[in-house]
Parts: C-alpha cells; sequence; structure tokens
C-alpha cells in the first residue's frame, strides 16, 4: 500500500517507462506516477483543477487527465511532462475521457451533456454530440468505430466513431456508470455502477449495435466489427 495524494484515487493505471514497470494514479489535483514494486512516488504533478478521471493511450505513452474545470491534459506518463496546452470539453466538469485505438484522438464526456471527439495532438474539435442527461464515463472501442457513453442514471448510448452519429440507446440499471470499458474482442461492455454502497456490474452484446452501424459504416469496415 501507498499514502499520499490530495483526495480519493479516481483513477489508476499501468505504463512501462524509464524507471520499469509503473502505477499512474489520479486523486485530488495531481497525478502522481509510482514505481510499481516499492511504489515510491518517481514523478507527480498538480493540476488547476480536481482530476475527474483519466485514461492512457493503446501504446501507453500518453496520459489524458479530465478536470473538475471542464478541460482534457495531456502528459507523457514516464515523467508527466504536459503535452501542449488544456483542451476545453464543455461549461462544467469533464467527466470521462478515453483514447481511439490509434491513440490520435480522445472521446470527452462533460457534465453539461456535451460528448466530443478531440484530436490528441493539437487540441482540435472533431465532432460534438449534445446528450440528454449527465454522462459520466466514455469508452472507445478496440475497433474503432464505436463510442460508448454512460451516464448518471445508467443509460448507455452508442454512437459511430469519429462522426458521432447515434446509433441507439439502452438502460441498463437506474444506478450511476462508474466504470465503462470493453472486451478485448470488442463484443461487449463491461460496466460498474454506483448502488448506496455497492455495485453491478452488467455485460451487455453489441451485437444490435453492429447491426445499426451497417447503415452508417462501408462494407469493409463492418468487416472489422
Amino acid at each position: 500500500t501507498a499514502a499520499g495524494g490530495t483526495g480519493p484515487v479516481t483513477w489508476i493505471g499501468w505504463a512501462v517507462g524509464e524507471d520499469g514497470p509503473t502505477v499512474i494514479t489520479t486523486g485530488g489535483d495531481r497525478a502522481t506516477v509510482r514505481s510499481a514494486t516499492a511504489l515510491e512516488v518517481l514523478h507527480e504533478v498538480a493540476l488547476d483543477a480536481p482530476i475527474v478521471h483519466a485514461a492512457l493511450d493503446p501504446e501507453g505513452t500518453r496520459l489524458a487527465t479530465a478536470g473538475a474545470d471542464g478541460t482534457v491534459s495531456f502528459f507523457d506518463p514516464a515523467d508527466l511532462s504536459r503535452e501542449g496546452e488544456p483542451v476545453r470539453t464543455g461549461s462544467t466538469e469533464t467527466t470521462g475521457v478515453s483514447f481511439s485505438p490509434d491513440g490520435e484522438q480522445v472521446a470527452t464526456v462533460n457534465a453539461d451533456g456535451t460528448l466530443q471527439i478531440v484530436d490528441a495532438s493539437g487540441g482540435g474539435i472533431r465532432a460534438t454530440f449534445a446528450l440528454e442527461g449527465l454522462p459520466t464515463r466514455v469508452a472507445w472501442s478496440p475497433s474503432g468505430d464505436v463510442v460508448a457513453v454512460g451516464s448518471s442514471d445508467g443509460a448507455m448510448w452508442l454512437f459511430s466513431a469519429p462522426s458521432l452519429e447515434l446509433i441507439g440507446n439502452a438502460s441498463v440499471t437506474g444506478s450511476a456508470v462508474a466504470s465503462l470499458f470493453w472486451t478485448a474482442d470488442g463484443s461487449a461492455l463491461v460496466s460498474s455502477h454506483e448502488n448506496g454502497y455497492t455495485h453491478r456490474t452488467t455485460v451487455w452484446t453489441t451485437f444490435a449495435a453492429c447491426e445499426a452501424l451497417r447503415a452508417v459504416l462501408p462494407a469493409d469496415e463492418m468487416d472489422r466489427l
């Protein structure tokens, strides 16, 4: 175990850098890199606002943090050096962030209902969708063609990526989505839900979503789903 930080841990991930395997955590306004063996602090950075969520790109070479000030910031996970300027995602706190499979873009959700596709290098906005409700997490599929969004009322939305055309939605549970990710083969979503003092995990197939995508994606792209 390791102590430290300025608030509850909001995200944890693994990376491999010059110092060997590391554990990256966010909590309060800090992002911290620790050695994976002794858990001693190797690097730490303080942001201007609390960190709500974070994500690593598939290669583990970039870290994106979702801030309570409505921004997404990018860092090198090896030493937490900042890359570029923060990107605004909406009018209130950024509640979730997820990298595309190629690491070139991120999907972000904001508590004001804004879903965006953002260029991970230049910060340009590629696409925007206004959601009804309060989105809490976002997950980009391994195929790169679908973005999933979970909300505070337990609902799920699926969008084609990167255009953000709505595919459909479903009510999984009445409890807020606390975490959301795809299985490695992209066939299902795994979500944990806040429910008082317990968490429920739901796995649901994306077959229906793939069928819906046939209307908006070329056949060669459908073959990858």
